[in-house]
């Protein structure tokens, strides 16, 4: 919350700023990094870094078997689809409402796009992201998607980011 009301008063301020975060893990704290956690990356950056990690899960594809490697491909997937609720949040409604925010931003609604095409994709997008998200029955037997099948899912994210450029 501290960081977040840092990088909209720096926003509203005109100022560049440059953020590290410092985080506590189990019984150590004051562990300082220079990139950010996910919880802060943009849609533009999620999508950069799920891009980064499609080459290390098609190489662990690879040398596991599929009960070490599925739950690396189910992360992806829960990764991917916080991106799409980022980018509904950020793109498809502009700002206009954003969690944590304690206003709601009414001059950004003109630049809202909401098209029949825009709805499909992200209905398609987080329907796709679910399947591999939650548990499923032991009959249902799915096969674990390709790294093909997963660049086509993280390129429909992209396709729809770049609707708003």
């Amino acid at each position: 919350m501290f960081l977040h009301t840092l990088q909209k008063h720096a926003n509203l301020q005109n100022v560049s700023a440059s953020f590290c975060s410092v985080r506590r893990n189990g019984n150590r704290a004051g562990i300082a990094k220079t990139e950010m956690p996910w919880i802060t990356l943009s849609t533009s950056r999620r999508i950069k870094y799920l891009k980064n990690e499609l080459p290390k899960l098609k190489k662990l594809q690879s040398e596991l078997d599929h009960d070490l490697f599925f739950p690396q491909v189910k992360t992806w997937y829960m990764l991917l689809r916080e991106s799409w609720e980022r980018a509904v949040e950020e793109l498809l409604l502009n700002g206009v409402v954003e969690r944590f925010n304690p206003s709601v931003q009414t001059q950004r609604l003109c630049k809202i796009k909401f098209t029949d095409e825009i709805v499909q994709l992200v209905t398609e997008g987080m329907t796709k992201t679910s399947t591999y998200v939650h548990d499923e029955s032991q009959a249902i037997g799915r096969i674990i998607p390709s790294n093909d099948e997963m660049i086509e899912d993280l390129n429909m994210l992209e396709q729809f980011s770049k609707l708003f450029k």
